[in-house]
């Protein structure tokens, strides 16, 4: 019979006494092998293995007894890490409690889901958030409640040289080249003007005619690789970690891929999530 001092007592409807399987444990594997619970329950497998110095790995579908499998096992979290540059095919709240803290420098995301975001992020991170015009004074009047709209730290990101825009007209920018401007000769930048606070960027969702026939594309609400690209080249360096939590077809991933990020993400469609590891493969 179960110990009325375990943990799970009262909890699991099918205990495993501990001495049963500390019995198994020791005469069918040595220290450092591989114990597998396929059925962790309450953990009691796992928990053994642990302290009999042997590796295990478990799965357990009913959630009711992961606080269970915590407790018992002394951590706070049972989930595995996650790896970087890959796409999850999960929802974001699942995907969100395996995610380290303090681990993120960029978040590109669509609201709502930004309150278990913030424990995620650098103290250098940057947060892009996309949505529509009416909806962003909400967002604005929200991220003032909290704190985030203002500029709270000089230490963070933002390479305003590798977004430099091309001259529309480069023919009239030369003509002036050379002239004093504030009492110093004025020459145009080679790589263009600073980019401003508004970029105009046209938009991917619009159906595209090729071949004579009209394409819908895979997802409704596309981003433009250029406009990505100009976000994760202002606010990200190489090597940093790029987060895009609702990946859809894997525009944010590409890119970040491209210019040498690294990335995560995930994406609960698996239609989509399966048109984005195809996007990354091939980048």
């Amino acid at each position: 019979m179960p110990n009325k001092s375990d943990s799970a007592y009262g909890k699991h409807p099918s205990i495993m006494p501990e001495e049963i399987v500390k019995r198994l444990v020791r005469l069918f594997a040595f220290e450092k092998d591989l114990v597998l619970d396929p059925f962790a329950g309450s953990g009691t497998t796992l928990k053994v293995a642990k302290e009999l110095n042997r590796k295990w790995v478990g799965y357990e579908i009913y959630e009711n007894y992961e606080e269970v499998i915590k407790k018992k096992l002394g951590m706070n979290n049972v989930r595995p890490p996650l790896k970087i540059n890959r796409i999850y095919n999960l929802d974001v709240f699942a995907f969100f409690d395996s995610l380290p803290d303090n681990s993120v420098d960029l978040a590109i995301i669509d609201p709502p889901y930004n309150h278990k975001l913030i424990p995620k992020l650098k103290r250098t991170a940057s947060i892009y958030i996309f949505n529509t015009p009416f909806n962003c004074a909400y967002i604005a009047s929200h991220l003032r409640k909290k704190n985030l709209i203002h500029r709270i730290s000089e230490d963070y990101t933002f390479n305003h040289e590798e977004i430099r825009i091309p001259y529309a007209a480069p023919e009239r920018v030369n003509s002036p080249k050379g002239i004093l401007k504030n009492g110093q000769r004025w020459f145009p930048n080679p790589n263009g003007k600073l980019c401003s606070d508004v970029w105009e960027i046209s938009s991917d969702r619009h159906q595209t005619k090729i071949e004579g026939k009209i394409q819908k594309n895979i997802h409704p609400s596309p981003k433009p690789e250029n406009m990505i690209e100009r976000i994760i080249k202002a606010s990200s360096n190489e090597g940093d970690l790029v987060l895009d939590l609702f990946s859809g077809t894997g525009t944010t991933s590409v890119v970040a891929k491209r210019l040498k990020r690294n990335f995560i993400g995930c994406e609960v469609n698996e239609s989509y999530y399966e048109h984005a590891v195809a996007r990354i493969f091939k980048e």
